[in-house]
């Protein structure tokens, strides 16, 4: 078996000049991020370093202006999201205030609104539902503010092309509001939504982004002059898509090459298909503008990468891909970013041949050529290396094993500017991993440096995806992939949990709740709750987790050895648990939820109602807060059967809230909705034979009950159960 120290070799050699001989083993205050030291001192208040640093970039020749204004501005937009949607306003409505005449905390803020309409965007995709139509959505409603906002400070600073910018690639990502194409092409006077309106139908989701804070400007009179052109700019536009905000955005820019590439961008990530003759056209605007060609090779790389994946949508055969990619790194002048993915595809198709082929030599062979893969990305620049790409080469370091120290110079040379890398590092010195001696101390260190790049409860932490965006959680499925580890990560974990990463405090109270002898329910609690983020509910599993715990569904803690000091019933404390989980998907439904999410709230439903059945003394408490909640669930198939349990609860002889007539209606009610769940028709005929006077009075019952009339909240009195604890 060869040694795979030559990646090590090749990587000093290519990047002899960024990774010095002698590396320090502690953080380096002098290779801090500018960035993340102008965040802190924002975060105090202080916003002229942040205002000298970049109005300092204005000054910058064109080309290096426009590539210093867009990579700096998006880097500085995730630095400001460390902090939660309401104080990261505050913060840039502080620096609006100190510095009346900037531009630059406006375009952050319209940057900032972006970002949440991308968010919104992806969870209806990964969600596979349709973008929402009515008027008054979430989504309708930040199109407005962002409109308004952008609208408002076009034709006034050197910003007018990043602008133009922003709203190219955000009428891509949803429908435009109608008053602005009127606005925009002058026709006749414009109705405005009225923002108190637009602000009531708010969800709490855009409460907690902050909508209520925005700044919501009033829309100018008269249009700007950046939106004149005669025949001969319409003519050498050639386009009639988003040409507006392209042509508004290359009149204002001094260079152009940020407007094309985002036109780009914009086009072949949100539209289905791309546009006839967009590369011809942006290329030859390329060649008017006089860009470099490595400007217009990173602009053609975009299209390239496309028609790959372009195969891979079509189902195309894995070798077919394969001989494509290889074609177009050998022969076709890619960017450094578009030379990455392309290698990680190309790694990906040896993954899935590794995992299918049976043949011992076959499979070296797929083995062998993802390291040659991994030879490929090293051989990137440092800065082309992001932290998917890291993680890419972390995962084939893993399993190699974690004693190989080819990964290592790569780690190194990243560790001062990624937060994934400095934990990363961390945990090689926590665990003596990479030819690194082990010191805890230095762990620590390199630990508290990564909470500093990445601070918790961003609102990267809690998206609309999931948690894997913190660090520590990166780190954890990395380093965890092939045996576990739970005992080399524990000291990290704990480390990631103590400085408040939800994610980490989640997988701790998990790992101590499901420990054998080593850690009680009492002790897993406080750390399940404490991952809880009322704006992310991936976090809300934690609820879910302890009504299961105390239940007893969890196969390695029965119920009679759960130790807890209160005198609360264990049952009475999973129904809590159980209701509240529900209650917090009930409290967000603007967002889009996954299949997983509708799996867990029917479990919870049915772990629900099983405990009462077998705890008829807690009914009183939780049988009609559940038949609220059911009531409001009642429109998904998937969660019939909590309805289904539910009325064979009413209409049990023994049941203590016995009430016969709602359970008729309600099992016949669910029946017409859905006739062919044979579940549904088990119910309806057991609680037929459970008839006090026979038949006759089940059927007079159901005669009269209809899909449309299930018991809904108007039947029902009592509050919610009060919170135990």
């Amino acid at each position: 078996m060869m040694t795979y120290d030559l990646f090590s070799t090749l990587y000093r050699l290519r990047h002899c000049r960024n990774v010095p001989r002698t590396v320090a083993d502690l953080p380096d205050p002098a290779q801090r991020p500018a960035l993340v030291a102008v965040r802190d001192a924002l975060g105090k208040g202080e916003v002229l370093p942040a205002e000298h640093y970049f109005q300092a970039l204005l000054a910058l020749p064109a080309a290096e202006l426009e590539h210093a204004v867009l990579d700096d501005s998006v880097r500085f937009l995730r630095e400001l999201e460390c902090w939660h949607g309401k104080a990261t306003l505050t913060l840039l409505h502080e620096w609006a205030l100190q510095c009346p005449m900037s531009i630059w905390p406006r375009v952050f803020e319209i940057m900032y609104w972006q970002a949440r309409l991308m968010e919104l965007r992806i969870a209806y995709a990964q969600a596979g539902r349709a973008l929402p139509s009515e008027p008054w959505h979430d989504l309708s409603i930040v199109m407005h503010l962002v409109h308004l906002q952008s609208l408002s400070v076009l034709g006034q600073s050197a910003l007018d092309w990043r602008v133009a910018q922003l709203l190219m690639s955000i009428e891509l990502i949803a429908d435009a509001p109608d008053w602005v194409a009127a606005w925009c092409e002058g026709d006749g006077p414009v109705t405005l939504p009225d923002r108190d309106l637009l602000l009531e139908n708010a969800s709490l989701r855009l409460e907690g982004l902050g909508i209520d804070m925005a700044w919501w400007p009033e829309l100018p009179r008269h249009r700007p002059a950046l939106f004149q052109r005669d025949d001969h700019d319409v003519q050498a536009m050639g386009m009639q898509l988003s040409s507006r905000w392209l042509f508004v955005g290359l009149k204002a820019s001094p260079y152009g090459f940020c407007c094309l590439h985002q036109s780009a961008v914009s086009h072949l990530t949100w539209l289905p298909e791309v546009p006839a003759g967009l590369q011809k056209t942006l290329g030859a605007l390329a060649q008017q503008r006089g860009l470099t060609d490595d400007d217009i090779n990173e602009i053609n790389s975009l299209f390239w990468q496309d028609e790959v994946y372009a195969l891979i949508r079509q189902g195309s055969a894995q070798g077919t891909i394969v001989a494509r990619i290889r074609d177009d790194l050998h022969h076709r002048p890619l960017s450094p970013a578009v030379r990455g993915n392309l290698v990680g595809m190309l790694m990906d198709c040896w993954e899935r041949q590794d995992s299918s082929l049976r043949y011992i030599g076959v499979r070296e062979w797929a083995q062998w050529q993802r390291y040659r893969c991994a030879t490929m990305l090293l051989a990137l620049p440092d800065d082309a290396i992001n932290e998917k790409r890291l993680a890419r080469l972390v995962e084939l370091w893993v399993r190699q094993g974690k004693q190989a120290v080819w990964c290592r110079p790569l780690i190194e040379a990243k560790r001062h500017h990624s937060a994934l890398a400095a934990v990363l590092y961390g945990a090689m010195c926590d665990n003596g991993w990479a030819g690194l001696e082990r010191d805890v101390d230095k762990a620590d260190a390199w630990y508290r440096y990564a909470v500093e790049l990445a601070p918790p409860d961003g609102i990267q932490a809690f998206n609309a995806t999931n948690c894997m965006s913190e660090p520590f959680s990166q780190a954890l499925l990395l380093l965890s992939k092939q045996d576990g580890q739970e005992t080399a990560l524990w000291h990290m974990l704990c480390f990631a949990a103590d400085a408040g990463y939800s994610d980490a405090q989640y997988r701790r109270g998990l790992f101590m709740s499901v420990a054998p002898g080593a850690f009680s329910i009492d002790d897993a609690e406080p750390w399940l709750l404490a991952s809880l983020r009322d704006d992310h509910i991936d976090t809300f599993v934690a609820h879910y987790h302890l009504g299961i715990l105390y239940a007893g569904q969890i196969k390695s803690v029965a119920l009679e050895d759960i130790a807890t000091t209160s005198e609360t019933p264990l049952a009475y404390r999973s129904l809590y648990h159980f209701m509240a989980f529900l209650q917090l998907f009930l409290d967000h439904t603007d967002v889009p939820w996954r299949d997983e999410d509708y799996q867990q709230i029917e479990r919870a439903m049915f772990h629900s109602v099983d405990v009462l059945c077998r705890h008829p003394e807690l009914q009183p408490a939780f049988l009609q807060p559940l038949h609220r909640m059911l009531v409001n669930f009642r429109d998904d198939v998937r969660l019939t059967a909590g309805f289904t349990m539910l009325a064979y609860l009413y209409g049990r002889e023994d049941s203590p809230m016995r009430h016969f007539d709602m359970a008729v209606r309600m099992i016949e009610g669910v029946r017409q909705l859905f006739p062919q769940i044979e579940s549904i028709q088990v119910v309806h005929e057991l609680l037929r034979e459970q008839s006090e006077n026979g038949q006759r009075r089940f059927d007079q019952i159901a005669a009269t009950a209809t899909a449309d009339d299930l018991p809904g909240c108007n039947t029902i009195t009592p509050s919610a159960p009060l919170n135990p604890f």
